[in-house]
């Protein structure tokens, strides 16, 4: 985790200005110091994860989590809901196609919608509503069968039930 969170010095160019994955980096990483049992490196990685602020996406989902683990309950629950009325928002406008999108410079609508989904299933799942969850990530799963975090999410969230 420690070298996933590096910037890739041969990519010669700069560190993203919002921190790229970084939220997700330090909520994995703070998962893995929790369980060495090495709790305050933990809640510091935890820290880091939960002070990400940067629009709707599935980073607003582990920095909810990050949230928790630092015991701000409230604040977690209020993304989490951020996150799932941003995502039905977004499932209910729909996408909208446009021309250059054959030529692989957008993605399709059918990819748009499903990250849509995702992400309403990953906002559903951090509030515990698994089975809500289980049906945003087929969604998604069947608008993009190529949607690894969905597939990822929907195994996670089917163990629970």
């Amino acid at each position: 985790f420690i070298q996933a969170a590096e910037y890739p010095y041969n990519l010669e160019v700069a560190r993203p200005v919002h921190g790229g994955r970084e939220a997700q980096i330090k909520h994995f990483m703070g998962m893995a110091l929790d369980a060495l049992g090495k709790n305050q490196e933990a809640q510091e990685a935890f820290l880091v994860s939960s002070a990400y602020s940067r629009g709707w996406s599935e980073l607003s989902f582990y920095k909810a989590l990050s949230m928790k683990k630092t015991g701000a309950l409230q604040e977690a629950e209020q993304i989490l809901n951020g996150l799932t009325s941003y995502a039905k928002r977004q499932i209910a406008q729909g996408t909208s196609q446009d021309f250059f999108t054959k030529f692989g410079e957008k993605q399709s609508a059918a990819v748009q919608t499903a990250r849509a989904y995702y992400l309403l299933g990953l906002g559903e799942y951090g509030l515990g509503r698994i089975e809500h969850a289980i049906g945003a990530f087929n969604q998604a799963i069947e608008l993009n069968p190529n949607h690894f975090w969905a597939r990822y999410y929907l195994e996670k969230t089917e163990r629970f039930n």
